[in-house]
């Protein structure tokens, strides 16, 4: 096992390469994104099902889930309450699920691609403080798109080509 150190400052970070033990049968795919809870548990994104496999923090495998429930693993945004907020590329979706894989929100409409409008292949995700939720979504549409916290449309901006100065800087919205 090698062990590194990342980071500056107030963020310096231990790496542990390979990290997790999987039992027999079960081996990781294609890892899309990798994020923590508070009580300090990992969720590896990947692209083959389970997409979902939670380690504690030594690595053992505590449970898997979402089975059939997800397409294409893209972007993962753990809130500080402990949703998970997950990108379906494929799907076209946004989905926020409880710590236990139960599906608590759904943005957009599962596997219909809009070309101006969302979601056109999503890419990543983050939550701002107020529960606002951004959507990159940079492969189909080239926007970022704005929903409030219960998954309504607030703004969208952005297409190809467009130069940065045209769209709104984000500390506006914080």
């Amino acid at each position: 096992m090698n062990r590194y150190i990342v980071g500056t400052d107030d963020y310096v970070y231990q790496v542990v390469h390979p990290f997790g033990e999987l039992p027999q049968g079960i081996t990781l795919g294609n890892t899309s994104h990798v994020a923590t809870d508070s009580s300090h548990r990992v969720y590896v994104y990947q692209r083959r099902d389970p997409p979902i496999l939670v380690f504690d923090i030594d690595g053992n495998l505590l449970t898997t889930w979402g089975d059939g429930q997800l397409l294409d693993a893209q972007g993962i945004y753990m809130s500080p309450d402990d949703e998970i907020f997950l990108v379906d590329r494929d799907a076209h979706e946004v989905a926020k699920f409880s710590t236990e894989g139960k599906v608590l929100l759904r943005i957009c409409t599962r596997e219909k691609p809009s070309l101006h409008g969302t979601f056109n292949h999503p890419a990543n995700i983050a939550v701002a403080p107020n529960g606002e939720i951004f959507v990159a979504d940079g492969y189909g549409n080239s926007r970022v798109h704005r929903f409030n916290a219960e998954g309504k449309l607030l703004n969208s901006w952005g297409r190809p080509g467009l130069a940065p100065e045209s769209s709104p800087r984000l500390t506006e919205f914080w």
